[in-house]
């Protein structure tokens, strides 16, 4: 499958350019090449990591060697 490339009917929220629809694959992402903005799906929550070391505990497990 290739890239698919339309214009979209919104404007861009950052510069109120016009945005375009990118699809590849069967996935979408909109674009504005104005000013780069990408409307791309993210999570920044932090992620909760059950096994991790300080550095305090790194420290002295290599300093024991």
């Amino acid at each position: 499958m290739g890239l698919g490339r339309e214009e979209s009917d919104m404007d861009c929220p950052r510069c109120d350019g016009t945005l375009e629809e990118l699809v590849f694959e069967g996935r979408r992402a909109v674009v504005c090449e104005s000013c780069g903005f990408a409307d791309v799906a993210a999570d920044h929550s932090p992620a909760e990591r059950e096994n991790e070391e300080s550095w305090e505990t790194a420290l002295r497990r290599f300093l024991e060697r």
